[in-house]
């Protein structure tokens, strides 16, 4: 496949091989999940887990790439959506596609054997579930997340964040990304506007981050391999900006006291 590369030679030999035979992972298939499925295909990964324990509703039409308007009256598993994108685009993928929760997959061995996991879940408690599966795994986890907050005016502000939990690396604990605290306040609904408040620009912009963020770490055209990264999104003014923590160089040297070995 030389020319369905030619533009990517500059991301090194060792790249263009982990393509063919790396598995990447993508929990949650809903707006974020979506978008890194499409990128990582037409990238020209191979091979994929993905899960999603849930079937297509019309609001998510908006965010959800890949869906048909039929998708809307069938409500197809969003697995079966993303499957059927992806092989679109790839037709000899390699997919381990499972409409369950990610819980449920933790002894799947094509989940296990990942080399990334792309987290794209609601909520502190499963990220922090789902960060110690990746460590006991030695996998690196990559996480998005975006929500709408209304103030006290009734002004809307969204954000979101871009966080890296490497192996050899600081964890989300360590960057203060959750905290004790979070954990035990945390709500059942997230944000102000909704258990899933996602909207496709906002989410391209954090899924297509975490894509460069992944390219980086498996290839070498940087020189840079990238333990430590933890980005803010502003969706208001469509900034993205260092965590004051991660950016600071701090970590550059420390390495993580909650999970070790």
């Amino acid at each position: 496949m030389k020319d369905r590369n030619s533009r990517q030679t500059f991301l090194g030999e060792g790249f263009l091989k982990a393509l063919e035979k790396e598995k990447v992972a993508l929990v949650g298939l809903g707006g974020g999940g979506s978008l890194i499925a499409a990128s990582l295909v037409h990238i020209g990964f191979k091979n994929f887990f993905i899960c999603d324990p849930d079937d297509f509703e019309e609001s998510n039409i908006n965010r959800l790439l890949g869906a048909h308007f039929i998708d809307i009256e069938s409500n197809t598993p969003k697995i079966e959506i993303i499957s059927r994108m992806m092989r679109s685009v790839e037709p000899g993928a390699n997919i381990t596609s499972k409409k369950k929760r990610w819980q449920d997959c933790v002894d799947i061995k094509e989940f296990q054997e990942s080399k990334i996991i792309f987290s794209c879940l609601d909520d502190f408690s499963n990220r922090i579930q789902i960060e110690s599966f990746a460590r006991k795994n030695g996998i690196v986890l990559i996480d998005i997340g975006f929500s709408i907050k209304e103030d006290s005016n009734g002004n809307y502000h969204s954000m979101g964040q871009i966080v890296l939990s490497h192996p050899d690396g600081p964890c989300f604990k360590c960057l203060d990304f959750i905290t004790d605290k979070d954990l035990e306040t945390e709500a059942s609904k997230y944000g102000d506007v909704g258990s899933r408040p996602q909207v496709i620009w906002a989410n391209s912009i954090l899924a297509n981050t975490a894509i460069g963020l992944s390219v980086e770490i498996l290839s070498e055209w940087t020189g840079k391999k990238p333990k430590v990264f933890y980005k803010h999104f502003d969706g208001n003014t469509l900034e993205l900006y260092d965590n004051f923590k991660a950016g600071s160089g701090f970590y550059k040297a420390s390495k993580c006291e909650h999970y070790l070995v």
